[in-house]
């Protein structure tokens, strides 16, 4: 067996995340707050608004690294990960047992992880744009803006939730330091080796950089 500590999180990509993090903490705070009328504030209003302004500006980097950024910073680091749907076949074992069947592997992140980023990505980018318009209007498309801003909030916040708890239950039953991974850059690949044969593991090109 062969331990290897890959650098994959680039310093972007980890500050990023903890400004969402901090954005969408003060956001569901300030939101929950704001519906409450013995608590409405102007305080609060304010704060929610510099919020959706930090998540705002964190988005639009985090789409032109998309684009233009360099290995788990690009979109297409979110493809790129072996067979699709046996990952997703064997993440959903794993879910659906507990754990007791053996979490797969993946390099960044895995294929249905993948696709709920994005998910969560265009979610926080409705969120903006209606909370953008909520003072000019009061309906979009034959939505009421209220309503829609406070729907699309309520099951971002679902997935994030679900995120960080599976995040965890990857920690605890795996062996991928996906935790501390967001904090270090780093993952830990372990490689089990063939007594009569050397394993040679291929890690993408974009790995270390």
């Amino acid at each position: 067996m062969m331990i290897k500590r890959v650098f994959i999180w680039s310093g972007w990509l980890r500050g990023l995340h903890g400004l969402m993090i901090v954005a969408l903490l003060v956001l569901a705070l300030t939101g929950w707050l704001l519906t409450q009328a013995q608590l409405h504030n102007a305080v609060f209003l304010q704060w929610h608004q510099i919020a959706n302004s930090v998540l705002a500006v964190s988005l639009l980097i985090r789409i032109i690294l998309l684009l233009v950024g360099k290995g788990a910073e690009h979109i297409k680091s979110f493809f790129n990960q072996g067979l699709p749907l046996k990952q997703v076949k064997d993440l959903l074992a794993f879910y659906l047992t507990l754990g007791k069947r053996p979490l797969p592997s993946w390099f960044s992140r895995s294929v249905l992880w993948a696709f709920l980023y994005l998910l969560m990505y265009l979610l926080m980018l409705f969120s903006i744009i209606s909370g953008l318009l909520m003072p000019q209007r009061d309906m979009l498309l034959g939505w009421v803006l209220y309503d829609l801003h406070q729907q699309i909030a309520i099951f971002l916040l679902w997935i994030i939730a679900l995120h960080i708890v599976t995040a965890i239950f990857h920690d605890v039953k795996g062996e991928n330091s996906n935790v501390s991974a967001m904090l270090n850059g780093h993952r830990i690949f372990i490689i089990e080796q063939q007594k009569s044969q050397e394993q040679v593991v291929n890690f993408p090109q974009w790995s270390g950089k």
